[in-house]
């Protein structure tokens, strides 16, 4: 149904529109996987977010296998999903996985680097442990405070209220 006085736009504007939404969908959807978000964007293993392509700086993520081990692969979206980078590299998940942990283990699992942990660990525990006392002093000066204005005072605290000596008798 053609309604002419329904419409916000010019026949140019809208036309120019459908051919950019042309183009786009164009560009973005040819490939193995096609559309602007792929689910290898929004997916989460454990190192998607920490590996980078050395060609564009695309987070490289699992872009095939999401199945059984093995079968999973880190690769860069940008080549894989819109042919933007010319990074072929794809790595098995279980394999790179497997290396990345083992390199952090020996980085982390060394005698040194234990005994800066533990070390570290020590001082913290002393610096919260002063600073647990430093507080316990400043309530105890505060206390000391009140007692010597209350003795100075020729009111007296009685039971929670006070009381002048004079009314005492």
């Amino acid at each position: 149904m053609d309604a002419p006085h329904l419409r916000i736009v010019s026949d140019e504007t809208w036309q120019a529109v459908t051919n950019r939404l042309a183009s786009v969908n164009a560009a973005f959807s040819s490939g193995v996987g096609a559309g602007l978000c792929s689910r290898s964007h929004t997916a989460r293993y454990l190192f998607s977010r920490f590996l980078k392509c050395g060609l564009r700086g695309s987070n490289i993520v699992l872009i095939s296998g999401r199945g059984g081990a093995g079968w999973a692969k880190y690769g860069c979206p940008l080549h894989q999903n819109r042919g933007m980078c010319a990074n072929e590299m794809v790595v098995r998940r279980d394999r790179i996985e497997q290396e990345l942990i083992s390199v952090l283990q020996r980085g982390v699992l060394r005698e040194d680097v234990a005994a800066f942990a533990l070390e570290e660990f020590k001082l913290d525990a002393r610096i919260r442990e002063i600073e647990e006392l430093l507080e316990e002093l400043g309530k105890r000066e505060r206390e000391l405070d009140t007692i010597s204005e209350e003795s100075a005072c020729p009111i007296r605290v009685v039971g929670g209220g006070l009381m002048d000596v004079a009314m005492k008798g």
